[in-house]
């Protein structure tokens, strides 16, 4: 499963699972709370302005929907995580043993640590980790190696459209409503100054500059990015 990904294979899970997605239709500017329904089984992604937008690929709303996770992951959720998510949150993720075959779902902190960082401050730049270079870099190549796959357990992200000529924050997700799996990197570290074992997580990301969805967002001129959403029958 996920233990076994490349960045090839990663690529190639994200354009299978969401290849379907077509084209947005134009909805009034004028409603504060913008919803774009596509077809059959694929994506609903909500607009809300007035929001604070935050950076890119760094909020999303991890589930709370432990029965959906038992059925079809055969895990429990752990307790005590925010109903959002930020750099520096709490957020369930799954991965599996390379050894046993066991599959285990537990918190993780949303930015990763690498074993070797002599303090936390590194996890405010590593909560997106680009798959193409993931392999290379100094933060991430470590977990890539021992093939530290995960999923994060979501109900919806957000990212920031321009097409207003200013940020607004929107909301994607589902159109079935169902949580979805999000790829990520996790590592662990130990605090010197505390001796407390942290486990942290870096959202798997890849181009989507041909996305027909997810090339609707961030700035003008900027790469289009989004994060690596797994099918769920993979």
């Amino acid at each position: 499963m996920f233990e076994r990904l490349d960045a090839g294979h990663l690529i190639n899970m994200l354009n299978d699972s969401m290849a379907s997605v077509q084209t947005c239709h134009a909805a009034s500017s004028k409603d504060p709370a913008i919803a774009i329904k596509h077809k059959p089984g694929i994506a609903s992604v909500a607009a809300e302005a007035g929001d604070r937008l935050p950076p890119v690929c760094t909020n999303f709303t991890p589930t709370q929907r432990a029965p959906w996770v038992k059925e079809k992951l055969g895990v429990d959720l752990p307790a005590g995580y925010p109903e959002e998510s930020y750099p520096g949150f709490a957020s369930p993720i799954v991965v599996k043993s390379h050894q046993t075959g066991r599959v285990a779902c537990g918190l993780a902190r949303f930015g990763l640590i690498p074993a070797w960082a002599r303090d936390d401050r590194i996890s405010r730049h590593t909560y997106n980790a680009r798959s193409e270079t993931a392999a290379e870099k100094p933060s991430y190549r470590t977990a890539w190696r021992q093939r530290q796959y995960g999923l994060v357990l979501v109900d919806n992200f957000y990212e920031p459209s321009y097409a207003s000529g200013k940020a607004v924050r929107w909301k994607i997700e589902l159109a079935s409503g169902d949580p979805l799996g999000i790829a990520c990197l996790w590592d662990r570290w130990t605090d010197p100054a505390s001796g407390q074992l942290v486990v942290s997580f870096s959202m798997l990301t890849v181009n989507a500059d041909e996305h027909p969805v997810m090339n609707q967002f961030h700035k003008p001129g900027d790469e289009k990015r989004t994060p690596v959403i797994i099918a769920p029958e993979l």
